[in-house]
């Protein structure tokens, strides 16, 4: 009716041991959207939320393509060996993606957080360009210590040199 995708929720209800009737709810995905892009995930880095058959839910993304896709195949077939782990797998645009997920017990619905790999790599170099910096600094900073100290051995050699010729 609305043309726009919906999260539905079905409840079966039950009467004397059998059920009478279904309460059902639509839902918007907006407030779930909104409650991900609320997180402010570094840059390259995605959170979904997919429902009891694995269609995506919510996406941190601020477009709304992914709502009602299915999760990537590896990604399903994961999420069916296990209620919680960690995965390769590559993002709907096909960037190579680092993720882990967990599954709910009570609604079975799951969700999964992850960095691409550019993202991870770029915030490695980065981590490791600072630390290349910070050990230059360091090496720098023994050698201007061991040329100073250097010198005053040498002066005070020189001294004590002077001195035993004149003795």
């Amino acid at each position: 009716v609305l043309k726009k995708p919906m999260v539905g929720i079905d409840v079966p209800v039950f009467y004397a041991g059998k059920p009478v009737y279904v309460l059902s709810v639509g839902l918007m995905p907006e407030p779930f959207n909104a409650l991900l892009t609320a997180q402010k995930l570094p840059e390259g880095w995605i959170a979904t939320v997919l429902d009891e058959q694995d269609s995506v839910v919510a996406h941190n993304s601020s477009s709304g393509k992914l709502l009602a896709s299915k999760a990537a195949e590896d990604v399903r077939r994961k999420i069916a060996l296990s209620r919680e782990g960690t995965l390769a797998s590559r993002t709907a645009q096909g960037e190579p993606t680092f993720a882990a997920f967990k599954k709910s017990d009570n609604t079975q619905w799951t969700v999964v957080v992850g960095m691409t790999q550019e993202a991870l790599y770029r915030d490695g170099y980065r981590l490791m360009a600072l630390v290349g910096l910070a050990l230059l600094v360091f090496i720098g900073c023994g050698v201007a210590a061991a040329w100073f100290y250097g010198a005053y051995v040498r002066r005070a050699l020189k001294a004590l040199g002077a001195a035993a010729r004149l003795a």
